[in-house]
């Protein structure tokens, strides 16, 4: 078979992973609150290369070769198919707190957010703001396991069907153009792209 090839995180621990999976069986029975799994993505204004439909042998697409970009810092709930986004030229604690400042204010109870091991998850700057803020409980995922995080395949969904071969005349475009289509999502199919189904019937394969 010709296949795309995937990753396999040499530093991963399998043990850790299947733990995670364990607690998240019995978070999903027993959680009382809003579910948000929630991860950063950088956008350049190289377009990024993809396939499409074309009657050219050797097709192109424009580049300034201009390797500013946007930060875009996401969550989904999946089971409600939302999903919350900022944008930013740069990721830091400050921002981070702006993102939770947006779950805050969209969500009502608890939030459950699962992220990945950012040293900026944890900065002192967050630890403060999650003492002030009760109804936010972080939840980590074990180290070098995108493949637990279902926002991974919302960012995928994002790069093939906006991002790719799309060349934007200035970073404020791409991000308002980013959220614009991120808005423009139906609830069902983000319910279907980021569904966590996998992880509660079996044991994920490597991203």
């Amino acid at each position: 078979n010709y296949r795309k090839l995937n990753y396999k995180f040499l530093k991963a621990n399998e043990a850790q992973k299947q733990k995670f999976m364990e607690n998240f069986k019995q978070l999903i029975d027993d959680k009382k609150g809003t579910l948000v799994f929630m991860d950063e993505m950088k956008s350049k204004l190289h377009p990024r290369k993809g396939y499409q439909w074309t009657r050219e042998s050797k097709p192109f697409v424009k580049t300034n070769c201009s390797h500013k970009g946007t930060f875009v810092a996401g969550g989904v709930a999946p089971d409600k198919g939302k999903v919350y986004s900022i944008t930013e030229e740069k990721f830091n604690s400050n921002i981070f707190i702006n993102f939770l400042r947006l779950l805050l204010s969209s969500i009502r109870g608890k939030i459950f957010l699962i992220r990945d091991n950012h040293p900026i998850h944890c900065s002192k700057k967050v630890k403060e703001f999650l003492s002030k803020h009760r109804r936010i409980k972080m939840i980590p995922l074990p180290k070098y396991s995108p493949e637990l995080n279902p926002k991974e395949n919302f960012w995928n969904y994002l790069r093939k069907k906006f991002l790719n071969n799309k060349l934007f005349k200035s970073v404020e475009e791409m991000a308002e153009a980013i959220l614009k289509f991120i808005k423009s999502i139906p609830k069902k199919v983000v319910k279907s792209v980021c569904s966590y189904e996998y992880l509660i019937r079996e044991k994920p394969k490597n991203f």
